[in-house]
């Protein structure tokens, strides 16, 4: 069995915080998905790290002298990834985005046509990924820029004097539903509650799925009330929609499609809709003319959309953590 860096990652999570709970928060994972991550890393190194007989959570003695060992293998591999590209790339024309995978295949390509029409591009690596391991891309300088959902609900916290963001627009998440599904019902969130409706949901950890949660307890929503199915791709949720199996809060780059198609409706209602942002960041001190290249696009794409470049996320003071 090949290790995986996410192990290290999870395990680092894990000892940093010393709660299976904040960890997989972190992770953007669900706690199953983490544990079971944690187990295959104990597997590969061949002795128990977490000593789950104890609450808070705690290292056994090997995790701890494991965790100097497990850090600085991230590190050399971020560091030697680094280096790789560095040789077989030249940084004047090669740039790396990490950003969610709904916007790798819905705003990404539109944004990237405009900020280089009529100009050649640089070289691109997309890096589709979880928010978490997106930000870790962006503070280990594995990639170059940060493309990222944005809510005052779940603010994304950076260093204030390392790295300045954009807002690229604005969007809304809201529940969607296939209209044949919700023909005579005269509150379509009533019927899921009560069952006659699906209700589709994100896997729990998952930015998005974060947020659907905030909402569902800001509206009272009943516990007893249990998802149809789970996902942790929008796009996944907006096909299952629009194929009949419940309503799915999707953000309106997703959903645009389907609704012009009349495959998807928006549910009304303020309470259960949520507006977002996309937002840009990058590290001040990245050297990459390509990066320059494209941050100077970005900054007039914010400019247009009546924004300007800034540290920290919007309306919101950014603070180390």
């Amino acid at each position: 069995m090949d290790m995986e860096l996410r192990w290290l990652q999870d395990f680092l999570a894990v000892a940093q915080t010393r709660s299976f709970t904040r960890a997989s928060d972190m992770r953007h994972a669900s706690q199953a998905a983490l544990s079971r991550r944690i187990q295959q890393l104990e597997s590969w190194v061949g002795a128990r790290l977490i000593d789950r007989a104890v609450y808070p959570s705690c290292l056994t003695p090997e995790g701890e002298r494991f965790l100097p060992q497990a850090a600085e293998m991230l590190k050399l591999a971020g560091e030697s990834r680094t280096q790789a590209i560095k040789g077989a790339r030249p940084s004047s024309d090669f740039l790396r985005v990490a950003l969610p995978l709904s916007l790798a295949t819905t705003l990404f390509p539109a944004w990237w046509h405009r900020w280089f029409d009529g100009h050649e591009a640089p070289v691109c690596e997309a890096i589709p990924t979880n928010l978490h391991d997106a930000v870790t891309a962006l503070m280990s300088d594995s990639a170059d820029l940060l493309l990222c959902f944005h809510s005052h609900l779940l603010p994304l916290h950076l260093e204030l004097e390392a790295f300045e963001r954009c807002m690229l627009a604005h969007d809304t998440l809201r529940p969607y539903v296939a209209p044949a599904l919700i023909r005579g019902e005269s509150s379509p969130m009533t019927a899921v509650q009560q069952g006659r409706i699906g209700l589709l949901l994100y896997v729990d950890g998952t930015y998005l799925g974060k947020i659907v949660r905030r909402i569902l307890e800001s509206a009272q929503w009943p516990e007893t009330s249990k998802p149809t199915m789970r996902s942790d791709m929008a796009d996944v949720l907006c096909q299952l929609a629009i194929g009949g199996h419940g309503v799915a809060w999707l953000p309106g780059c997703i959903a645009a499609p389907a609704v012009a198609r009349g495959e998807l409706a928006p549910v009304e209602g303020a309470r259960w809709s949520l507006e977002l942002s996309y937002l840009a960041y990058r590290n001040v001190d990245n050297p990459n003319p390509a990066l320059h290249r494209v941050w100077a696009a970005i900054c007039a794409m914010g400019e247009e959309a009546g924004t300007s470049p800034g540290h920290g996320p919007p309306g919101h003071t950014a603070h180390h953590g």
